[in-house]
């Protein structure tokens, strides 16, 4: 995020899930991950930086954290005035548009 690449990141990690959920990424893996996101240079230190000190650290445990409390089943996951919006609806813009005319309460 600090080195202004947090969603090509994002998206680099999402294309290299682990085979078996759960395994996770080494830290190897992660900081190559930022160079194929395109981060480099004084921003690729500053994503080295903020790897190296955990400066996100607490933010991923609220995250996580939150999830558990709210009870989330697992992404995608999207409420609408606290309703779960069905997958098929999110995946589907005239389906997705419907269902939020049809529950949005106005």
């Amino acid at each position: 995020i600090d080195a202004g690449k947090g969603e090509q990141y994002h998206s680099v990690l999402f294309a290299n899930q682990p085979a078996t959920e759960g395994d996770g990424w080494t830290d190897q893996q992660l900081m190559s991950f930022g160079q194929q996101a395109g981060i480099s240079g004084d921003a690729y230190n500053v994503f080295q930086t903020c790897y190296t000190d955990k400066t996100y650290t607490q933010w991923v445990t609220n995250s996580f954290q939150t999830f558990m409390n709210d009870a989330v089943a697992g992404t995608p996951t999207a409420l609408l005035n606290g309703k779960e919006v069905p997958t098929d609806a999110m995946a589907d813009p005239q389906k997705f548009t419907t269902w939020i005319s049809q529950n949005s309460g106005a």
